[in-house]
């Protein structure tokens, strides 16, 4: 099924399973961007949209995944056509996604090698820290004031997994809404970690 087809749906079912995907319909924000000494205090609209990656993974490189085994319900395409796999993890943290986007105003991000961002949160139902890996990318839109903000992906890292993209250093961190002005402003928002070289 289309990832598409999935949200308007609401859910998907998995081995009899319904599991909820309306969370991850397209939603707004809005927040509050502070004076500095060049540019006087805005409040932006974000407007958040979901891929199906923070739902479902895809097959490891020069691989495919076999539906017949894990099941055929678990099948979504993503926006690129390509088939990933519904992923019960993934989708039990994307159920506090939406929450933690709303409160990335303070959060410090990180420039990944991909030219997007993501951020690190971290405790699990055990209360043990993991690294929730949240992609994204953010870009003005036609109306004055409002910024597109897209999750490309959002994960627990697997530890055997390659940690593609991810930065290897963390000096470079940037406040989401330092980022969110100089996207509203156009201006380039560049690695920061490079002002430190």
């Amino acid at each position: 099924m289309q990832w598409l087809d999935v949200l308007k749906t609401g859910y998907i079912h998995v081995a009899g399973t319904q599991y909820n995907v309306s969370h991850l319909l397209s939603s707004s924000f809005s927040i509050a961007i502070p004076a500095s000494q060049a540019y006087a205090a805005v409040v932006v609209t974000i407007i958040v949209s979901y891929s199906s990656h923070c739902v479902a993974f895809g097959a490891d490189p020069g691989e495919k995944i076999d539906f017949l085994q894990l099941g055929e319900d678990r099948l979504i395409y993503d926006h690129r056509g390509n088939a990933r796999a519904f992923c019960f993890r993934r989708h039990r943290w994307s159920l506090n996604l939406p929450s933690t986007v709303h409160s990335l105003l303070c959060q410090p991000c990180h420039f990944t090698g991909y030219h997007n961002w993501l951020v690190l949160e971290g405790i699990d139902d055990q209360g043990g820290k993991v690294e929730y890996e949240i992609y994204f990318t953010l870009r003005r839109d036609a109306t004055p004031g409002v910024l597109n903000m897209y999750i490309e992906s959002a994960y627990v890292r697997d530890l055997g997994r390659a940690a593609a993209g991810r930065p290897k250093s963390r000096n470079g961190t940037m406040r989401f809404f330092v980022i969110a002005g100089k996207v509203l402003r156009g201006e380039a928002v560049r690695n920061p970690s490079h002002n430190k070289r």
